[in-house]
């Protein structure tokens, strides 16, 4: 065996990881390392099922609340189909009702609502009201798709 100034003695290199932060498993026995990579494995498919299973929980709370969400804009445009034609055969329209239009219902809906007030021709309120209901069929529509989306 050729001696060198600068070479390790036999002991430090009896495992080959020379190299400091591999040092330590020159310690550590084959059992002990088998174990440890085999628990690192064994870690791996619980963690993905986790991340799996949360997606899954997100997907059906989101199905969840926009089904609710459904429900109760159905509910309340039923509610105020009725308030809007009493409002339409006064000519008057309660505050509540416009702040329902303008804080509950979606734009598209309000928009057609808006139309509705600022017309003189109370001849036209008909068709006004039609378009109205046809804005809140279209964003229960949209609710759907976005439900259908999910799926």
């Amino acid at each position: 065996m050729v001696s060198h100034r600068f070479a390790k003695p036999a002991s430090e290199m009896a495992c080959g990881f020379d190299s400091h932060p591999f040092r330590f498993m020159c310690e550590l026995s084959e059992s002990t390392i088998n174990i440890l990579i085999g628990g690192l494995l064994a870690s791996i498919f619980p963690v993905i099922n986790l991340f799996l299973d949360n997606s899954k929980w997100r997907k059906e709370n989101k199905i969840k609340y926009l089904e609710k969400k459904k429900e109760e804009l159905k509910k309340s445009y039923e509610k105020t189909l009725n308030s809007l034609s009493d409002s339409m055969e006064k000519d008057e329209f309660d505050a509540d009702l416009i702040t329902e239009f303008i804080k509950i219902y979606p734009e598209n809906v309000y928009s057609a609502f808006r139309k509705m007030v600022v017309e003189k021709d109370k001849k036209k309120y008909k068709d006004h009201y039609f378009n109205i209901i046809g804005e809140m069929k279209k964003s229960l529509s949209d609710i759907d798709k976005e439900i259908k989306k999910e799926l």
